[in-house]
């Protein structure tokens, strides 16, 4: 179980988004129902303490703003992608779509948190380099057939990496 979280601001909304409130004063990206668009952190360093050799997970927070529930489940289709630039400048690019069921009962300003790649690890193990720079894009595919989620969708303008810690006795376990 990964030990350590840490949050990753948003850099820039992409496509058919809007910035919205909660009533709390949380800001959130908005992407109408048939529409394409999301958001792009901001390009972090990989933690020195975080341990490549054991998989990364990246969680996404989907918002319920406000309007009224369909009446039956549906589904939203979220694409993440995950950019990892080695020191040499490889780009590594990794791709998750999910497939999220929204149940009918989903009440205004609440929350539900995916993870992309889910059961397996977002970032698998061995996939950083030391001394790489991860860049994340989230966004609601709303075109994609899958995605039958017939109302707006708000994006929390952040993303949360969980990893698991080096040991404190060295920089390579």
């Amino acid at each position: 179980m990964p030990s350590t979280e840490l949050i990753i601001p948003y850099a820039r909304a992409e496509g058919a988004t809007g910035l919205d409130n909660l009533p709390t004063a949380v800001t959130m990206i908005t992407v109408a129902a048939a529409s394409t668009g999301g958001f792009y952190t901001i390009p972090f360093a990989v933690p020195r303490d975080l341990d490549r050799s054991r998989p990364a997970f990246i969680d996404v927070t989907l918002i319920k703003a406000s309007g009224l529930a369909p009446i039956t489940a549906q589904d939203v289709v979220i694409l993440t992608v995950v950019n990892i630039i080695a020191p040499s400048f490889a780009l590594q690019t990794l791709t998750h779509t999910t497939v999220q069921t929204i149940p009918a009962s989903w009440q205004n300003n609440s929350w539900v948190t995916i993870t992309p790649g889910s059961p397996a690890a977002t970032i698998p193990a061995a996939t950083i380099l030391d001394q790489a720079v991860l860049g994340v894009r989230v966004r609601r595919d709303g075109p994609n057939p899958l995605d039958t989620y017939s109302i707006g969708l708000g994006l929390f303008p952040a993303v949360r990496l969980r990893y698991n810690r080096l040991c404190h006795f060295c920089t390579t376990c």
